[in-house]
C-alpha cells in the first residue's frame, strides 16, 4: 500500500511539473524607458495561441503543450521572438523608427492609430529625443516638416507652425493635454515653462485645432507628454559642459512598488559668461509623477511641475558693432524671469472596450517678470541716461477637463 500512495504521490509531482512547463508569466515594457507597455501582443509561433498584456504590462500565457519560444507584437514596435529558458520572462521592446500605424495621442484626447487622426499630426518619440541629445526644444521640433522654431538665446523663442515668423498668439502649448497657461495670456516664450528632460513625446498638430482645445490653438498645438513610471527601478544622472560657458545636468528615478508607480526627474542649466555679454541664465526644471492602479480598468495620475528662470537680455546691435564683431552688450540690467508650478490629478476609468472616462482637475500658478531690452529709451541722448519698463504677467487659475468616449458599433462611429 505504502508502495501505491508513492508511486500516486509521484504521478501528481509529475503533473504538476508538466503543467507548470505550459504556463508562463512575465511583463513587457520599452526599452528606453522601462515604462510598461499595455495591449501587446504575445502568441506562440505557428499556433493561435496568445494574449495581450494588462494595465500593468502583465500577462500569462498558457498552453496544453511545451513553449518553448514566444513572438511578441505592438504597434509603434520591433516584433521579438523570445526563447523561453523559465516559467518567468521580462520582455524588453525596442521602438520602431518609422511606423506608419503609430499610437497618438492629441487628435482626440484618447490613444488611437495615426492612420486614423482626420488631422495632420506630427510626433517625436523618445527615440528620437536620445539619438538627437537636443539640449534646446528647437533642435527637436525643427525635425518636424511645416515647424520653425527660432531660438532666441537662453531658451527664449519664436514660434512658427505653417505660418510666417512672428509673435502672434496662434499656438497652444499643453503638457498632457492641459494648457500650461490660462487662457487669453501671450504665450510667446511659454516652453521656457517645459520640463524637456523628462519628456516621453512631443505630438504636433499642424493647423487649426480650435474645435478641439479652445480659440488658443488656432494655428496649431504642440502637447508634451510626461514620462510614465517605469516598471524597474531605473535611474540616471548626466552632465554637460559646453565651451562658451553652458553647463548642465539632469536626472531621474523612477519604480514601480505594487500599485504604486514614481516619477522624479528634471535638469539644472546654467550659462556663465563675461560681463560685457551680459548673457548669463540659470533654469531649475522638476516634474514630479504617481501613479496608482485600482484595477486594470481605473487609474489615479498625479503630476507636478516646478520651473525658476531667469536670464540676461543681450539686446540688439547697432550696424557698425555688428559689422566690426562687437556683441558687447549696450544694457546690463535688462532681464526676463519665470517661476510656474503646476499640479495636475487625473482619473481614467474604462468601463468596457467601448467606454472610456477620464476627468482631469489642475491648477496653475504663473508669474513672468521682465526689464526688456526693446523698452530702453535714451533720455537725453546721454548713454549714461536711460529709462524702460519693468513689468510682471502673472496669473493663478484653476480648472477641469472631462470627457467620456464612447464607441457605436451599429454606427461604426
Amino acid at each position: 500500500m505504502k508502495k501505491i500512495y508513492s508511486l500516486m504521490a509521484f504521478l501528481v509531482m509529475l503533473i504538476n511539473l508538466a503543467s507548470a512547463q505550459n504556463t508562463i508569466t512575465g511583463k513587457v515594457f520599452d526599452r528606453e524607458t522601462k515604462e510598461p507597455l499595455i495591449g501587446v501582443n504575445i502568441f506562440i509561433p505557428n499556433t493561435q495561441t496568445g494574449v495581450s498584456t494588462d494595465s500593468k504590462g502583465n500577462f500569462t500565457l498558457t498552453s496544453e503543450n511545451k513553449i518553448d519560444t514566444v513572438k511578441i507584437s505592438f504597434i509603434g514596435y520591433k516584433t521579438q521572438t523570445v526563447a523561453v529558458s523559465g516559467n518567468s520572462l521580462n520582455i524588453a521592446l525596442e521602438a520602431s523608427t518609422a511606423s506608419l500605424k503609430e499610437i497618438i495621442i492629441s487628435a482626440n484626447r484618447e490613444q488611437q492609430q495615426r492612420t486614423e487622426a482626420p488631422i495632420a499630426i506630427h510626433s517625436i518619440s523618445k527615440l528620437t529625443m536620445l539619438e538627437t541629445k537636443a539640449t534646446r526644444l528647437d533642435l527637436l521640433l525643427n525635425k518636424t516638416p511645416g515647424v520653425f522654431m527660432v531660438d532666441l538665446g537662453n531658451e527664449q523663442h519664436s514660434m512658427s507652425i505653417r505660418q510666417p515668423l512672428g509673435y502672434r498668439s496662434l499656438f497652444l502649448y499643453l503638457e498632457d493635454g492641459v494648457p500650461i497657461r490660462t487662457t487669453g495670456d501671450f504665450n510667446h516664450n511659454a516652453l521656457i515653462e517645459i520640463n524637456y528632460a523628462t519628456l516621453n513625446k512631443i505630438e504636433i498638430i499642424k493647423g487649426p485645432a480650435s474645435s478641439l482645445y479652445g480659440s488658443e490653438a488656432v494655428g496649431g498645438a504642440v502637447n508634451f507628454i510626461t514620462q510614465s513610471p517605469s516598471f524597474l527601478p531605473t535611474a540616471k544622472v548626466q552632465a554637460e559642459l559646453g565651451n562658451f560657458g553652458y553647463k548642465r545636468s539632469d536626472f531621474f528615478a523612477s519604480t514601480t512598488v505594487k500599485k504604486l508607480g514614481l516619477f522624479i526627474g528634471g535638469y539644472y542649466a546654467d550659462r556663465n559668461q563675461e560681463d560685457s555679454l551680459h548673457n548669463d541664465f540659470h533654469k531649475l526644471a522638476l516634474n514630479f509623477r504617481a501613479d496608482y492602479t485600482f484595477s486594470e480598468k481605473t487609474k489615479l495620475i498625479g503630476t507636478a511641475s516646478f520651473i525658476d528662470y531667469k536670464t540676461d537680455q543681450v539686446g540688439g546691435l547697432d550696424s557698425a558693432a555688428f559689422y566690426n564683431k562687437n556683441y558687447k552688450s549696450f544694457q546690463r540690467f535688462t532681464y526676463r524671469s519665470v517661476n510656474s508650478f503646476r499640479t495636475k490629478l487625473t482619473l481614467q476609468h474604462e468601463c468596457n472596450e467601448k467606454s472610456n472616462t477620464c476627468c482631469t482637475v489642475f491648477h496653475r500658478n504663473s508669474v513672468i517678470g521682465q526689464n526688456p531690452f526693446y523698452k530702453i529709451k535714451s533720455i537725453t541722448g546721454n548713454p549714461l541716461q536711460a529709462r524702460g519698463e519693468i513689468n510682471e504677467d502673472g496669473f493663478k487659475s484653476y480648472g477641469s477637463i472631462a470627457q467620456h468616449s464612447q464607441k457605436f458599433k451599429f454606427l461604426n462611429s
